[in-house]
C-alpha cells in the first residue's frame, strides 16, 4: 500500500512563547468574544502578544518549498477540519507544525492525576468519534490510518508527561522535534494544510494566514480552498463568521 504524505501548519506555533500568557484566559467558542473579553477583563491589549519571527519564517518556508510540489492544499480555521480532506485515507505519514500536538488535548487531566490515565479516558471518547482541534490526531490513529505522526513543537510546547502518555496510545508511530532537530527528507506531499487557529492568533496576527493563502494563490494562479462551514455551517456561524469576514475581504 503506498504511504500518503500529509503536512499539516497551524499557525498557532508562531505564537511562541507569548501563547503561555494567554492559552488558558477567557476561553470562549465565538473568536470575537474571547478576545474581546481577554481585553477587556485583564491588562492585556492587542500589543502584549508578540510573534516568534524564527518560527514564522520557519513555517513559511517549508509551505513554500511545499506548494511546489503540491496544488492539493486547504486551508481552515480550526485544525481536525484538515479531516474532510484525509478521512478516507490510510497509511499516513502525517508532520505537524504546531504549537499544540493535537493528538491528546486534555479534557480528563483536571479529574485524574495520573496523565495517562487521563489520555486514555480521552482517546475512548475518540475512538467513539468525539473529536475536536486537539485530539483529531488520535482519531486518525483509532482509526488505524496512521503510518506515522511527527510532531514539530514549539521550544515551550507540551510536556514530558503528555508526551509520554502520547507514546504510550500511539506507540512507535510518534515522535516530537524542534524544528532545529528535525530535517525534513523532501517536500513531496500528497496534502497540505494550513490552520488559522483564531483562538489561539490575536487578531493583529490574522494577516500573517492571509499571506500564506496569497502565496498559494500567486503560486498555482487558482483561489485557494478555504473550508469556511461547508461541512458544519452551524458550528462555523457559532464561531468563527467574524474571522471570515476579515479573511475573505484580501481573497
Amino acid at each position: 500500500m503506498f504511504k500518503k504524505r500529509v503536512l499539516s501548519i497551524d499557525l498557532d506555533y508562531i505564537m511562541e512563547p507569548s501563547i503561555e500568557k494567554y492559552n488558558g484566559l477567557a476561553f470562549d467558542l465565538n473568536t470575537k468574544r474571547r478576545w474581546d473579553q481577554l481585553y477587556g477583563d485583564t491588562n492585556y491589549d492587542e500589543n502584549s502578544f508578540e510573534i516568534e519571527e524564527d518560527n514564522f519564517l520557519f513555517c513559511f518556508d517549508v509551505f513554500c518549498k511545499s506548494i511546489m510540489n503540491c496544488k492539493n492544499v486547504t486551508f481552515g480555521y480550526d485544525h481536525d477540519e484538515i479531516l474532510y480532506s484525509i478521512k478516507n485515507w490510510n497509511n499516513i505519514d502525517l508532520i505537524n507544525i504546531d504549537w499544540h500536538d493535537d493528538v491528546i488535548e486534555g479534557a480528563y487531566f483536571r479529574y485524574y492525576d495520573d496523565v495517562k490515565v487521563a489520555s486514555k479516558r480521552e482517546y475512548n471518547d475518540v475512538k467513539n468519534n468525539k473529536v475536536t482541534e486537539g485530539n483529531w490526531g488520535a482519531w486518525l490513529h483509532s482509526q488505524q490510518k496512521l503510518n506515522s505522526f511527527t510532531w514539530i513543537c514549539a521550544d515551550n510546547s507540551g510536556s514530558v508527561e503528555k508526551n509520554n502518555a502520547i507514546k504510550s496510545l500511539l506507540k512507535k508511530r510518534f515522535n516530537h522535534f524542534t524544528k532545529d532537530n528535525y530535517k525534513f527528507e523532501n517536500y513531496k506531499f500528497d496534502h497540505i494544510f494550513v490552520c488559522l487557529s483564531p483562538q489561539y492568533i490575536p487578531p493583529k496576527h490574522w494577516t500573517k494566514f492571509i499571506l500564506f493563502l496569497k502565496t498559494y494563490q500567486n503560486v498555482w494562479k487558482r483561489p485557494p480552498k478555504l473550508l469556511s462551514g461547508e461541512y458544519n455551517l452551524n458550528k462555523f456561524k457559532e464561531r468563527h463568521s467574524e474571522v471570515e469576514q476579515h479573511i475573505r475581504r484580501y481573497i
